[in-house]
């Protein structure tokens, strides 16, 4: 029964990608902004940022973050993973739960 259903979903997953409807999440490299910077090194305008005060490349506001998370503070964002992709460097250990 498992593996029937395993190999049911796997061609469920296999339809949904020739179909172009499987979404995979993008990597990202450069910091949140109007426009970043994908892991293939393509630079997409990026719609779904939350960043309306134009805060997030602020390095003196990412160092204070990192600073306060590791006095135990969680910070993560669930939600801006599914719309933008995942972040990497010190973005990806801001959104990391501790």
């Amino acid at each position: 029964m498992k593996n029937a259903f395993t190999a049911y979903l796997s061609t469920e997953l296999a339809e949904l990608n020739s179909a172009g409807l499987y979404k995979s999440e993008r990597v990202i490299t450069s910091t949140q902004s109007s426009e970043i910077e994908l892991a293939d090194g393509s630079k997409v305008l990026n719609l779904c940022a939350n960043n309306y005060l134009g805060l997030a490349d602020s390095q003196d506001l990412r160092d204070a973050a990192t600073e306060r998370n590791h006095e135990s503070l969680t910070l993560w964002q669930p939600s801006g993973i599914l719309l933008a992709g995942k972040e990497t460097g010190d973005g990806r250990k801001l959104s990391r739960s501790y």
